[in-house]
C-alpha cells in the first residue's frame, strides 16, 4: 500500500462542533458547558486492495476537539483495528487483503475537555463517514466512541478467456457450438435456446440477422460469434474502476468485443468479428490422362480430374464432356469426328467448375492456380472464380518425309522459242506452289540473265541468252521436306533427269533452280566502271574495271578524254579546269565469236558506263563500239560540299534515375548537336519520357511513386532536327547514344514511317532487395517475349556479341546489352573469328553461303573459312564459288581447282557457260564452265 506523507497526514478528521449550553449533568453525561462533537469525517483512510496491507497511519486535524487513540493491543494498532469479516478475525499489520473476502475498519476517538459525544440526555449525537460514505458510530461512554465502517466484498477480476476449436464460417456449412474454454471465474452460460445453443449464439452482421443452428453460411456475408459467459462467485468482469473488459482470444488470435447481456455486469457476451465470408480457395488443378495427338488419330475426350472441382459438363459442336480440341496450324475447332494431320500443332482445353464451397485462387486480380495437363504447366484461356478453361498446345505432329523430286516433260531453250510452264512433277506429297511473286506461272519461273527480268509465256529466248528455270514446291498436308530439326528428307531431284539441289524457302517449301548453258549470238552487255569523276586540278583516270558478260575482249581497250570546249584530248599529265566540260570515250572491242548489235529489238547490246546506261557512241560497230560519257561542267570549288543532311555523331540522355518512394522525372538534357526530344503528350508519354515497371509490366504515369528494388525501363522519343540524321543513306543508324553516360538498354530501327525519329530504352533498378530473376539463378532464361543473361537476380547488361550458355556450352547467342537477338541472322565475331548465327542462336548445323553486309562468304558449321581459297561447293543449292579468304571474290575469269582450270563470274561458277574464253594472253575453250581440250 502507497502512503503520501503518511507520517503526517493519513487520515483527515474534519469535527464540527456545535455548542449546546445544557443543564449541569453528573456522571457520564454532558455538563451545561460541555460542547458535543457532532460528527466526525475520515476521508483519507485507504480503502482494501487485494494483495496489500491495512492502513494504520493516520492523523487528524480536529485540534483540541478530539484526540485519537494509540491503543495497539489485541489486533489495534494506533487506534485502528482492521477484522476479516469473512474469517471474522482481527488482521496484523503482515496480513494482506485476500479477493472474496469482506473487510471492516474499527477506530476509536477520545473527546477532550469540555466536548462529549452525547447530549445533555446521554444520547448519542456525534455521527460518522468514511471516505465519503456514512460509518457506524459506537458508544463507549460520553468521551468515548468507536467508527466502524464495512468496505464492500472483494472481488477477483476475470482477466484472461481463451475460446479454442471454433471451426471458421465455411460457405454452405452451419455454425460450431462445440468449442474449448479457459478461464478462471467464470463459466460459459449453459443456455440452449432459440438462436443459443451450449452459450453460443451466431449473428449474420451483414444482414443483421441471428442465426439458427440448422442455418448455413453464405458467401459475401460477414458472421459474429457470441459467447455467453456467467460469474463465479468472488470474481467480477469489472476492473478497479468498474470498467467492463477483459484479455481475450479466439483460437488462439485476437479476441472480441465483451458487452454487458444484462444490467449489473455479472453476465456478459464476446463478441468476435470474422471476416468477409469466401469460397475456400484451389491452388492447383491437375488434369491427366490425356492421349496425346497421333497421325490420323481421333481426340480423346476422356481425361481425368480430381481435387475439389469437376469437368464441367459442356457438350457442343465442338466441346464433348467438357473438353475442346484446337488446330493451331488452320486455327479452327476440331469437331470429335475429326482427324490430327501430320505437321499440324493442336491444344487442348479443360473447362473445370469447382465444387459448392470453393473457387478457384486469385492474386492482384489474376488467377493464381497452377494448372497442369499430363504433369505440364497449362494456361488459363478463360478465368472466373469457380470457373476455369485450361489448355496445353502439344508439340507439333511428325510428317511423312519426302525423298524423292522428279521433274520432266520441261522444254529447254532455244532461240525464239517461248518458256515452258507446263511441266510433269512426279513424287509422293508434293504439289507445284501457287507462288503470287512476279514471274512464277504454275510453280514455274523463269529468269533471264542477259535483261536481268523475269519471263513470262510470252517471252522469247535470244541469241546469246543465259537463263534460270526455278520450281516452287510445297508439301501436301501431312507431309514435309524437312525433319523437325530441318534436315532436308529428300534424297533424289531431277530435272528432265539431270541432278539439282534442292533449296529451302521458308519454313515448309523448296525451290529448285537449274541454269542453262548460255544460247549462241550477239553481246548481250557491256559495262565499264570505276572510272573517277573529273576534279579540278586532278589528273585523268586512264584505269577502269569491265563488268557484263560474254563476247567482250576484256585485254583490248581504248580510252580518251576530251576537253568538249577545245576538242583536244587529254593526256596522263594534263589536269582538269574548273568550268570545263569534258567527255571519256572508251573503245570497246567484241571477240572473234561475238558481235555487238545497236537498235535490235530485243538484242540490242546495253552498254552501262560507272552503272549508267550509255545512249553517246561515237562509231559503232559490230566489232568494236565507242562508248561516249559526257561528265558535268567542273566545278571551280576546291572544297567539297557539305552533304545535304548532316549525321548527328553521338547523343547523351542526361536524366534524373528512378529512386524508390520518389516520383518519375521527365526532364531530359540532351548533349548532342542536331535534336530534340520528342513532342509525345498523354497520360504516360510526358515530353518524349516513359517509363515502364517491368514487374508489374504496367507503364508508370507521373502521380506514380517508384518501388524499393524494383526494376523500371525508360523509353525516350528522341526527333533529329531539319537537316539532321541518325542515318546513313543506307538507313544504318551511325549516331551513338548513351543515357548518363552509359550505354542504353535498347536503341530502335529505322523506321520508313518517322525516319527523323529514333527510340532509346534504358534500365534502371531502385535501390532494394528485389530483383526482376532468382538471385540464385545464372544463366540464360525468358522474360516478357525475350530472352536474357540472367546473374544475381538482374540482366547482365555487359553481355554484348557472341556469349556461351552457362548451362549448354554447346550453344551461343548473339547479344546485346543482356538480351539475346532473337530477330539477328547473320555473321558475328568472337575471339577473332566470324560464326554464323540464326535467330541470334550459333548455328553449328549450318554449311553454305551466308550473305552478309553486301557480301558472301562461306561457312561451314556454322564458322566463316576464312582460312580457304580456292573453289567450293555450296551444299545447300549445289552451285560453285571462287572464294578468297573465304568469301566469295568479285571476280570474272579462270581460276584451277583440283588440278583443273574453270571460268567463274563474279564469283560464282559459270555452269551454263559453253564458248571460248581470254586468259592471260590466251583464248580456252570452256564446256559447261570448265576449260576443256
Amino acid at each position: 500500500m502507497k502512503h503520501a506523507n503518511w507520517k503526517t497526514l493519513a487520515v483527515l478528521v474534519a469535527l464540527t462542533l456545535i455548542f449546546v449550553f445544557a443543564p449541569a449533568l453528573t456522571g457520564e453525561t454532558a455538563k451545561a458547558e460541555d460542547h458535543i462533537v457532532e460528527s466526525i469525517e475520515i476521508s483519507n483512510l485507504l480503502e482494501p486492495v487485494i494483495g496489500e496491507k491495512p492502513d494504520t497511519y493516520y492523523i487528524y486535524k480536529a485540534g483540541v476537539y478530539v484526540s485519537d487513540s494509540q491503543r495497539n493491543t489485541d489486533g489495534w494498532r494506533r487506534g485502528v483495528l482492521w477484522v476479516d469479516e469473512t474469517t471474522n478475525t482481527a488482521m496484523a499489520a503482515t496480513d494482506t487483503f485476500t479477493g472474496g473476502h469482506t473487510y471492516s475498519v474499527k477506530l476509536e476517538f477520545f473527546a477532550r475537555n469540555d466536548y462529549t459525544f452525547t447530549d445533555s440526555a446521554g444520547k448519542l449525537v456525534t455521527t460518522a463517514s468514511v471516505r465519503g460514505k456514512q460509518a457506524e458510530v459506537i458508544l463507549v461512554n460520553s468521551q468515548n466512541v468507536y467508527v466502524k465502517f464495512t468496505f464492500p466484498t472483494l472481488t477477483i477480476h476475470v482477466d484472461n478467456v481463451s475460446f479454442s476449436d471454433l471451426d471458421q464460417p465455411k460457405v454452405g456449412k452451419t455454425p460450431d457450438y462445440d468449442v474449448t474454454f479457459s478461464a478462471t471465474g467464470c463459466r460459459m452460460e449453459d443456455k440452449t435456446e432459440g438462436v443459443w445453443k451450449n452459450g453460443i449464439k451466431w449473428i449474420n452482421t451483414t444482414d443483421s440477422v441471428e442465426m439458427m443452428p440448422t442455418d448455413t453460411f453464405k458467401e459475401g456475408k460477414t458472421y459474429q460469434v457470441c459467447f455467453s459467459l456467467v460469474l463465479e462467485d468472488g470474481y467480477a468482469f469489472t476492473n478497479s474502476v468498474g470498467g467492463l473488459g477483459f484479455h481475450n482470444s479466439v483460437n488462439g488470435g485476437y479476441g472480441g468485443d465483451v458487452k454487458d447481456l444484462g444490467t449489473d455486469k455479472t453476465n456478459v457476451g464476446v463478441f468476435y468479428q470474422f471476416p468477409k465470408l469466401d469460397l475456400e480457395t484451389i491452388k492447383k488443378a491437375a488434369i491427366t490422362d490425356v492421349e496425346a495427338p497421333k497421325m490420323g488419330a481421333a481426340p480423346d475426350y476422356d481425361v481425368t480430374v480430381e481435387g475439389e472441382y469437376f469437368k464441367k459438363d459442356k457438350t457442343d459442336n465442338y466441346w464433348k464432356n467438357g473438353v475442346k480440341w484446337y488446330d493451331e496450324t488452320t486455327e479452327q475447332d476440331m469437331k470429335p469426328t475429326d482427324t490430327f494431320i501430320g505437321g499440324h500443332r493442336y491444344r487442348v482445353t479443360v473447362a473445370l467448375s469447382a465444387d459448392t464451397g470453393y473457387a478457384f485462387a486469385y492474386s492482384s486480380g489474376s488467377l493464381a492456380v497452377t494448372g497442369t495437363i499430363n504433369n505440364n504447366r497449362a494456361n488459363a484461356v478463360l478465368d472466373g472464380r469457380t470457373y476455369v478453361e485450361y489448355s496445353y498446345t502439344f508439340p507439333k505432329l511428325d510428317m511423312e518425309p519426302i525423298v524423292s523430286i522428279v521433274i520432266t516433260d520441261l522444254d529447254v531453250p532455244e532461240i525464239e522459242s517461248t518458256p515452258d510452264f507446263e511441266i510433269t512433277l512426279n513424287g509422293e506429297g508434293i504439289q507445284l506452289e501457287n507462288n503470287p511473286d512476279e514471274g512464277w506461272f504454275n510453280g514455274v519461273q523463269w529468269w533471264d540473265y542477259s535483261t536481268g527480268t523475269f519471263m513470262t509465256a510470252s517471252d522469247r529466248f535470244k541469241p546469246k541468252g543465259r537463263y534460270r528455270v526455278s520450281f516452287s514446291l510445297s508439301p501436301l498436308e501431312g507431309y514435309s521436306f524437312f525433319t523437325l530439326t530441318g534436315i532436308s528428307t529428300v534424297k533424289t531431284c531431277t530435272i528432265n533427269e539431270e541432278r539439282v539441289n534442292a533449296q529451302k524457302d521458308g519454313d515448309r517449301n523448296i525451290t529448285l533452280k537449274y541454269d542453262f548453258s548460255t544460247l549462241p549470238g550477239v553481246i548481250n552487255n557491256a559495262s565499264i566502271y570505276g572510272v573517277d569523276e573529273p576534279v579540278a586540278g586532278e589528273t585523268p583516270d586512264f584505269e577502269f574495271s569491265w563488268g557484263g558478260g560474254w563476247g567482250v575482249d576484256r585485254e583490248k581497250a581504248d580510252i580518251t578524254w576530251i576537253d568538249t570546249a577545245t576538242g583536244s584530248s587529254l593526256s596522263e599529265t594534263d589536269t582538269f579546269e574548273g568550268g570545263h566540260v569534258y567527255k571519256v570515250r572508251v573503245t570497246v572491242y567484241a571477240t572473234d565469236d561475238a558481235a555487238f548489235a545497236k537498235g535490235l529489238d530485243g538484242e540490242a547490246t546495253l552498254f552501262r558506263f560507272n552503272e549508267m546506261l550509255v545512249t553517246e557512241f561515237g562509231k559503232f560497230t559490230s566489232a568494236s563500239v565507242e562508248v561516249e560519257y559526257t561528265f558535268p561542267e567542273v566545278s571551280e570549288a576546291t572544297v567539297p560540299a557539305e552533304p545535304a543532311v548532316k549525321i548527328i555523331d553521338s547523343v547523351d540522355i542526361a536524366i534524373t534515375p528512378p529512386e524508390a518512394g520518389q516520383n518519375p522525372s521527365f526532364e531530359v538534357t540532351l548533349t548532342g548537336e542536331g535534336c530534340h526530344m520528342s513532342e509525345d503528350e498523354n497520360e504516360v508519354w510526358v515530353h518524349g519520357v516513359m517509363y515502364m515497371d517491368q514487374t508489374a509490366y504496367t507503364t508508370v504515369t507521373a502521380a506514380d511513386v517508384f518501388g524499393e528494388g524494383e526494376t523500371y525501363e525508360a523509353h525516350f522519343s528522341i526527333s533529329a532536327d531539319e537537316g539532321y540524321s541518325f542515318f546513313n543513306d543506307a538507313h544504318e543508324l551511325v549516331t551513338t547514344f548513351t543515357i548518363n553516360g552509359e550505354a542504353p538498354w535498347h536503341v530502335g530501327d529505322y523506321d520508313p514511317y518517322a525516319p527523323s525519329r529514333i527510340h532509346i530504352q534504358g534500365m534502371f533498378t531502385t535501390a532494394g532487395e528485389a530483383h526482376l530473376f532468382p538471385v540464385d539463378f545464372a544463366g540464360f532464361t525468358e522474360y516478357g517475349g525475350g530472352m536474357f543473361l540472367v546473374s544475381g537476380g538482374d540482366v547482365v547488361t555487359e553481355a554484348n556479341g557472341v556469349v556461351q550458355d552457362p548451362d549448354c556450352p554447346e550453344v551461343w547467342y548473339f547479344c546485346a546489352n543482356g538480351q539475346v537477338q532473337l530477330g539477328y541472322s547473320g555473321l558475328a565475331e568472337y575471339g577473332g573469328k566470324w560464326f554464323f548465327l540464326s535467330n541470334g542462336i550459333l548455328n553449328t548445323s549450318y554449311t553454305g553461303v551466308v550473305n552478309y553486309d553486301g557480301a558472301r562468304f562461306i561457312v561451314a558449321a556454322g564458322r566463316l573459312l576464312d582460312e580457304y581459297n580456292g573453289l567450293i561447293q555450296d551444299p545447300n543449292t549445289g552451285l560453285w564459288y571462287y572464294v578468297a579468304g573465304g568469301q566469295v571474290a568479285d571476280y570474272t575469269g579462270l581460276v584451277m581447282y583440283d588440278g583443273a582450270w574453270f571460268y567463274v563470274i563474279d564469283g560464282e561458277l559459270a555452269t551454263g557457260y559453253n564458248g571460248p574464253v581470254d586468259y592471260d594472253g590466251a583464248t580456252f575453250n570452256v564446256v559447261g564452265g570448265q576449260v576443256v581440250a
